[in-house]
């Protein structure tokens, strides 16, 4: 008998630490070879959950665990972020993201922020993502958006992309089906810029001038200073010594500029300003798309790392990937169509595509690019005669050999017209490269076949991609003018003209002000024009400003405006050398709505008329007509008025005093298409006495990067919806049971438990939990918003029937007043209120001696550990500057901060507590805001709302019959509060329940209650959000400004501050920071701003509950040091910078 064979089964191996190593380094090279070694960087990695994901997270955490100083494309690694993509297309999807995020940073001690794709404004009234044809296509879309405006705000410029082997299969089999050539048959790009991002500044090809502009940029080209002597010493003989010396002050004499310059009509032709450089943005890597998705799994499995599959990339009928996958994975294909022979079609297709641009590359002395101005979009090309290469004759030189060499020549042609219309066309797809072929033939006629009329003659103008090329005819050897073309010559395709709007200086910051008085809006931020220049503008005008294509109608006044007659000849000059005829009408040209002359010469904007009613308005009726009217003349100043053009930003151009109304800068984007090396270019083109200080100091836009106007828009501040839990569901709260283990009946919350949800004394920062930063970050400045501690009910939630008395005879309720400064001999005598019932009196409210409501002797207790905890927390910072106590004028903030400040202070010194106007009061809020009102009363008005109060009707039914309150009575009708008052009240202080009531009634209550501050605050939509910014928002600019101060070394010392508010106060704050699980903030809850400076900026870290904050603003995450920009970008974005938008948005109609 034979032996029996040996049978080996390879089974697939994990990949190596060592393997991802070489991966991430052949995959993200160097973009700045020359660059030193920057700042570190975070790197950013999407993550679906997926096991591609999951064994790429992993690899990642051993990568940077094994190599802690390690670099990818420029800079050392600082950590890596992920990104948990939550697309929203299946129910579970958000629990199933929360899942992936709880294992990211709890199995792989990985940073991870969920990203929730917004559907908004694409999906109609009841459509679900999946109900789209091309959902694939639409969510890619969302998804790299969403990823190029996070990272864009962060810095972060590297994307770890999951992809792998068996993707890269089924993209070139899927552009295999769909006919595609095989200039697409190369596959994924292992590195490549963001794609869908090209209107996001930052995100797409920006950011590198801003970033060279910082004391320490992250790509560092700023020779060292021992080479700076090095190549003095070795360039001093190569010089005049007088030369040398005359130049020391960096001038130029009037002589050599008439060297250089062109002259017309004796009139000096001006140098455009100089350019920067600009490159940069997100690029998205894939390292591991040279390992299959097999050995993925087996890394997975080997390592313990769990993945979550969607059930939706079975489904072949979904999408067209999909349907790829299910047929190779469930048929036998032929072996041209198996995977081995799909890799090496595309291997050989980017082999193919490589040689040709390699030989473009050696052809390009064919073309000459003699001059390119991106201010204006030009650029003068030489194109020599193209002549073939020599080859022997004979079998070589036969007619079919000759046109597949002209063949294979158009298309090296055709890579460098590619190159051409990079530098000037408005598009960012440019057309394939094998659709050029014909058009290079305009620029080499050599190319032509034999016989074709067209490339005989004179050479003639024409256009390709909105690119509009144009002899030079008079000239030898011949030249081509090459410029963006005019929409004139484009648009009998019914293009539509680009234009740009940046909003006018609030109408809130001008009113009952004269123009003088008006400050700007701080730089707008960054918005693309005709897909060529990035623009942003800083405006006193009370006009929005247009960005537009320069128009002929507007030329002449606008030249006349000009200051004098020399002024007006630099004007025609620098217009004929270097945009003549209609080249000059694809400039940007800064456009306003009406004529703006006599308001920029100093003249007034209202009619005197407005002025006087403004004046003569007495109360508070009379100052809102006046401010309607004025609105609405504006409105209609508008609507009526003939734009004027204001400036030629490029050009540097502008009205004469237009200076102290209105700055810009604008960049250059010049398109960089894949294998072609194009220069983007950034020129800031502000008023002509800022260049120098711009390009020789960086003064102008020194300290900008704290503002907050920049980046405000930049940032997300849409509304999201809060984390699904049973709080916010009401069939779980209609038929739960108990209050989801939160605490009512005690003020002590057990060590090993401690941050459970207690109503009766919430958790707080204290010593035991507090976990304090490593000595990298500095604590700089704390600031706390805390609710009162608990107290009796408020007298509107006392029942008809009290039969158990409030007793507080324990507590001093202290009241006294002493002139200041404080001194011996007249001081006041302290005295306190002893609550006394009369037997006279017919009018009782509750057996006992307490205030409606006050603090109780227990919750006097629970303030001064409450500060005493607080005070050992940060004794470090509190030892270091001073602190500020601020309350509202509810009596009840105040006895609680005298506790709390005996608790952090252990003293009885006397102690100021800052306390804005009744009327005006920010903290409780309580300044007049009839839009918040309205939106409130709205969401309460609302089906949600209501179907909740039906669902509420047996429980009401049951509390009014056990506490006798009326069933009329609104009050304790219109929502739980007065009931949840009550009964909590009672059982934080150890009271029964009213007679007859079981803890299930009250439970049920309390549940309701949850609910309700989680609708009205959080899950009613963008008007929850809206409403909490409204009525919350000057305190918001409050805070922004302190940490402002603090980051700019203005905070006079000031190191801690706490606001002792209000439930309601401290619910719109979390309302406006979009917490994920919104509660009703218990007695005591606190939220906590801890600003931090870092080795590479500034950050914030915001606590509630003792416990970093999460919220489901992508924009703001996990709030674990947050950089400050965008913390505080988040804020200006919603109140305006110093709350300017707050009064309007107050006034706004609902």
């Amino acid at each position: 008998m034979s032996a029996t064979p040996v049978v080996f089964h390879h089974a697939a191996k994990a990949i190596s630490a060592r393997e991802f190593y070489d991966a991430v380094q052949a995959t993200c090279l160097p973009r700045f070879p020359l660059a030193r070694r920057g700042a570190q960087r975070p790197v950013a990695l999407a993550i679906s959950g997926g096991v591609d994901s999951m064994a790429l997270a992993y690899l990642c955490s051993q990568y940077i665990r094994s190599k802690p100083n390690v670099t990818i494309s420029d800079n050392a690694v600082k950590l890596f972020h992920a990104y948990v993509v939550d697309h929203g297309m299946r129910d579970g999807s958000g629990q199933e993201a929360r899942d992936v995020e709880n294992c990211l940073m709890k199995k792989l001690g990985m940073k991870a922020t969920i990203l929730r794709l917004r559907w908004t404004g694409i999906l109609k009234d009841g459509q679900q993502p999946s109900d789209l044809p091309n959902v694939e296509t639409v969510a890619r879309e969302l998804r790299y958006r969403a990823f190029g405006r996070v990272l864009g705000q962060v810095n972060v410029v590297s994307l770890f992309l999951g992809h792998h082997e068996d993707d890269q299969y089924e993209t070139i089999l899927m552009r295999l089906a769909t006919g595609r050539h095989y200039y697409g048959l190369q596959g994924i790009s292992p590195a490549t810029d963001i794609p869908e991002c090209e209107s996001i500044h930052g995100a797409w090809r920006s950011g590198f001038v801003d970033d060279q502009m910082k004391e320490n940029p992250y790509w560092n080209l700023r020779p060292h200073r021992h080479e700076w002597k090095s190549v003095r010493f070795s360039l001093r003989d190569s010089f005049d010594a007088t030369m040398l010396h005359d130049g020391q002050d960096g001038g130029i004499s009037e002589q050599e500029l008439r060297s250089m310059d062109e002259y017309k009509k004796g009139t000096r032709i001006p140098q455009l300003a100089p350019m920067e450089i600009e490159d940069g943005g997100v690029m998205v890597y894939r390292p591991l798309l040279q390992f299959s998705k097999d050995r993925l799994i087996q890394t997975c499995l080997e390592n313990d790392i769990p993945w979550w599959e969607d059930k939706t990339n079975a489904d072949p009928t979904m999408t067209m990937r999909n349907a790829i996958r299910h047929l190779y994975k469930n048929h036998q294909l032929p072996v041209a169509l198996q995977k081995p022979s799909i890799l090496r079609l595309g291997e050989r297709c980017r082999q193919r595509i490589a040689a040709e641009q390699a030989e473009a590359d050696r052809l390009l002395d064919h073309v000459l690019i003699e001059d390119f101005e991106p201010a204006v979009g030009t650029a003068m090309i030489q194109a020599r005669q193209f002549k073939f290469p020599t080859v022997p004759r004979g079998r070589w030189s036969s007619p079919e050999r000759l046109r597949r060499r002209r063949e294979h020549y158009r298309r090296i042609a055709a890579y460098m017209m590619l190159r051409i219309l990079s530098l000037t066309s408005p598009k960012r797809v440019l057309p394939p490269v094998f659709n050029l072929d014909g058009h290079a033939m305009g620029l080499f006629p050599s190319l032509a076949d034999p016989g074709d009329a067209s490339a005989k003659g004179p050479p003639k103008a024409f256009s390709v991609e909105d690119v509009h090329f144009m002899p030079i005819v008079n000239k030898s050897p011949l030249r081509w003018l090459v410029a963006r073309a005019p929409i004139t010559l484009t648009g009998a395709r019914g293009e539509a003209k680009p234009i740009v709007n940046f909003t006018r200086l609030p109408f809130d910051n001008r009113y009952k002000k004269t123009p003088s008085r008006w400050k700007d809006t701080g730089w707008r931020p960054w918005q693309l024009f005709d897909q060529r220049y990035w623009i942003r503008i800083k405006t006193r005008l009370p006009f929005d400003i247009m960005v537009m294509m320069l128009e002929e109608g507007h030329m002449k006044a606008f030249k006349n405006a000009l200051p004098d007659d020399g002024t007006r000849d630099v004007f025609s000059a620098t217009l004929s050398r270097y945009a003549p005829k209609k080249v000059r009408y694809s400039l940007p040209a800064l456009y306003v709505p009406v004529n703006v002359t006599e308001l920029i010469a100093g003249g007034p904007h209202w009619p005197e008329s407005l002025v006087t009613l403004v004046n003569e308005a007495g109360d508070a009726a009379g100052r809102w007509d006046s401010y309607a009217k004025m609105r609405a003349w504006e409105r209609d100043v508008a609507l009526k008025g003939e734009k004027q053009l204001l400036a030629l930003p490029t050009l540097g151009f502008q009205l004469p005093g237009l200076e102290n109304w209105l700055q810009w800068e604008s960049s250059a984007s010049v398109f960089l298409i894949p294998g072609v090396a194009v220069l983007l270019l950034s020129v800031a083109c502000l008023t002509t006495d800022m260049w120098s200080s711009l390009r020789y100091g960086g003064q102008i836009l020194s300290g900008l990067a704290l503002t907050g106007t920049s980046v405000a828009d930049a940032i997300d501040i849409g509304w999201y919806p809060p984390a699904r839990s049973p709080i916010n569901n009401l069939s779980a709260v209609v038929n739960g049971k108990g209050v989801y283990g939160f605490i009512y009946n005690s003020s002590s919350t057990p060590d090993d438990i401690y941050g459970t949800y207690n109503w009766c004394n919430m958790p707080h920062v204290r010593p035991k939990e507090y976990k304090k930063l490593n000595d990298s970050y500095e604590l700089a400045y704390v600031e706390v918003i805390h609710r009162h501690h608990k107290r009796t009910p408020y007298s509107a939630n006392l029942f008809p029937v009290e039969p158990l008395p409030w007793n507080c005879d324990t507590v001093a309720l202290y009241h006294h007043s002493s002139p200041l400064p404080l001194s011996n001999t007249t001081v006041s005598t302290p005295t306190y209120w002893q609550t006394t019932l009369s037997e006279l009196n017919p009018f009782p409210i509750s057996p006992g001696a307490c205030q409606f409501p006050q603090i109780t002797n227990p919750s006097l207790h629970d303030c001064w550990h409450h500060g005493h905890d607080l005070a050992a927390a940060y004794a470090t910072l509190l030892s270091h500057g001073k602190t500020i106590y601020r309350v509202t004028n509810n009596q009840i903030t105040s006895q609680v901060a005298g506790m709390v400040i005996n608790g952090m202070t252990l003293s009885t010194t006397p102690h100021p507590l800052h306390i804005q106007p009744a009327q005006i009061d920010s903290l409780e809020p309580r300044y007049p805001c009839p839009a918040a009102t309205s939106l409130f009363s709205k969401i309460k008005s609302s089906p949600s709302w209501k179907a909740h109060l039906d669902a509420a009707r047996p429980l009401f039914q049951t509390l009014d019959t056990i506490t006798g309150v009326s069933p009329s009575d609104p009050g304790f009708h219109a929502d739980l509060d007065h009931y949840y008052d009550n009964l909590s009240a009672r059982q934080c202080h150890g009271r029964e329940l009213p007679e007859g009531m079981a803890q299930e009634t009250a439970d049920a209550v309390y549940r309701f209650g949850q609910w309700e501050y989680d609708y009205v605050y959080r899950s009613a939509g963008p008007e929850a959000l809206a409403a909490c910014v409204a009525s919350m928002g000057v305190w918001i600019a409050e805070l922004v400004g302190n940490i402002r101060a603090v980051v700019e070394g203005r905070g006079d010392g000031v190191v801690y501050r706490h606001n002792v508010a209000h439930d309601g106060s401290l619910s719109r704050v979390l309302g406006v920071l979009q917490v994920e699980e919104m509660v009703w903030p218990g007695m005591g809850a606190e939220a906590v701003f801890e600003v931090y400076k870092g080795e590479d900026g500034w950050f914030v870290r915001v606590l509630f509950g003792g416990r970093v904050l999460r919220s489901s603003s992508p924009a703001l995450g996990v709030m674990d040091l947050v950089e400050v920009e965008r913390l505080l970008g988040y804020f200006d974005g919603l109140v305006g910078r110093g709350g300017e938008l707050v009064v309007g948005k107050c006034a706004a109609v609902v």
